[in-house]
């Protein structure tokens, strides 16, 4: 995988062939996946044509999937309103080293660093988790994106959810093709609330996102996307819903996702 900082699709693409790199990290899907989640600036619906418009313009190529590296602000920066730009405040925006940054002490941005898991865990790609991502590690503009790493006790109540969703989320990709390859259809499209069914051989799975501050009931069809009638599970929480004739109906709390799969 390779590194070209730049949301030029043609220039990222142009290294990545039979002779050069297989693979590149997505630039532009990355701001995408920020404005829309992380800094509310677009809709979920910008971010899915984002997604497809990447898939073509690097026709077939598997590229890597992010939410932050070592050049830009951590995502909980932006989450939490601490960063004016979605392409960053730069290390020295006044002259000097900004940061230390500190953990918000509210729920928002974590939930969105949960919603954001969830949609890049849940589509192709080659994830990369830059270490401290995976908990809602602060940090402002490169060198104040490399704090020190906390474990176990050392974090909030709020990090160790972060880390549990991630888990649960990398689990269940090992466990569920569907997860990340196969064929994907939207089973519901707002710009706050999003839905995906895919099937990949006998694995089925139909993830959800609501961005929304109110918690939602979605109700529709499953054979019209491939999808099957039984017992859908979460594999995020355990619980489990059951299809009622060809229709699924469940509940999806604000600023939560939902990552159902069929026994």
């Amino acid at each position: 995988v390779g590194e070209t900082f730049s949301g030029d699709r043609g220039l990222i693409g142009s290294y990545v062939n039979e002779r050069e790199l297989d693979a590149q990290f997505d630039f532009t899907l990355y701001w995408s996946i920020l404005s829309a989640i992380g800094r509310k600036e677009s809709s979920l619906l910008d971010l899915e044509q984002t997604f497809e418009d990447s898939e073509a313009a690097y026709d077939g190529y598997l590229m890597s999937t992010f939410l932050g590296n070592h050049d830009v602000e951590r995502f909980i920066a932006h989450a939490s309103y601490e960063t004016s730009s979605l392409y960053g405040d730069g290390a020295c925006p006044e002259g000097w080293i900004r940061g230390p940054d500190t953990a918000p002490d509210w729920d928002e941005p974590y939930q969105r660093l949960m919603l954001a898991w969830t949609w890049l865990l849940g589509h192709e790609g080659l994830p990369l988790i830059y270490y401290g991502d995976e908990v809602g590690l602060p940090g402002y503009h490169d060198p104040d994106n490399r704090q020190m790493m906390r474990f176990g006790e050392e974090l909030s109540r709020r990090e160790a959810e972060v880390l549990g969703h991630v888990q649960a989320l990398g689990q269940a990709r090992l466990d569920h093709p569907a997860m990340s390859s196969g064929e994907r259809v939207r089973w519901w499209e707002e710009d706050e609330v999003l839905a995906w069914a895919r099937v990949n051989g006998d694995d089925q799975v139909l993830i959800t996102l609501n961005r929304s501050e109110s918690d939602r009931t979605l109700s529709n069809g499953l054979s019209w996307a491939g999808l099957s009638e039984g017992t859908w599970t979460d594999a995020l929480t355990g619980e489990q819903f059951s299809s009622s004739g060809d229709a699924l109906t469940f509940e999806v709390s604000a600023m939560r996702s939902r990552v159902l799969v069929l026994e």
